[in-house]
């Protein structure tokens, strides 16, 4: 059992929200915080989410809880799961694991929805006025190149067409949860 290789890959201390990546290969494991201490709140600290792999999430007591794939958002089903404060999650295959959350000690709650692009594929993503939007991997947003690791603050306009570029990629729309 080992751990997995968290980097830190984008901070804003204005909007207090950091990104986080996560390289995990076959068996590796890692407790994390599943919920905001003393909360009792069954909201996520987050967005979570995969853009490669599958994982097998345990509760604090090592029982199977669930089990997620790339494309898919981490949320909590169950106030008992989250009031015990960690999750365990085992890769069960290389993945690669995205976090977007308050900066600790995570305070405030962050929520959002995810759009997966295959290799090439285009979208059009509704509903981002005054949401933020983060590109794991380059893509081409409304005509304009974007890096790896870029947030986007759309302030504008309502819509936005993606167009990713030669991997899979999971965009995330998030804002904070008040």
């Amino acid at each position: 059992m080992s751990n997995w290789r968290y980097q830190d890959v984008y901070e804003d201390k204005d909007a207090g929200f950091c990104i986080r990546k996560c390289i995990s290969t076959y068996g590796d494991s890692h407790s994390g915080q599943c919920s905001i201490d003393g909360s009792n709140d069954i909201r996520p600290v987050g967005v979570h989410f995969l853009t490669k792999g599958s994982i097998k999430i345990l509760d604090a007591d090592a029982k199977p809880y669930k089990d997620y794939v790339a494309g898919e958002r981490f949320v909590h089903d169950s106030l008992e799961v989250a009031n015990k404060g960690k999750i365990i999650m085992v890769s069960k295959e290389n993945t690669e694991y995205w976090c977007i959350a308050d900066i600790p000690p995570y305070e405030r709650y962050w929520t959002g929805s995810l759009t997966k692009l295959e290799p090439n594929e285009s979208s059009v993503i509704d509903g981002v006025q005054g949401k933020r939007v983060f590109l794991p991997k380059a893509a081409n947003v409304d005509g304009v190149d974007y890096p790896k690791h870029t947030v986007l603050r759309v302030d504008s306009k309502d819509s936005i067409t993606v167009t990713n570029a030669g991997v899979t990629n999971v965009i995330a729309t998030f804002w904070r949860d008040e």
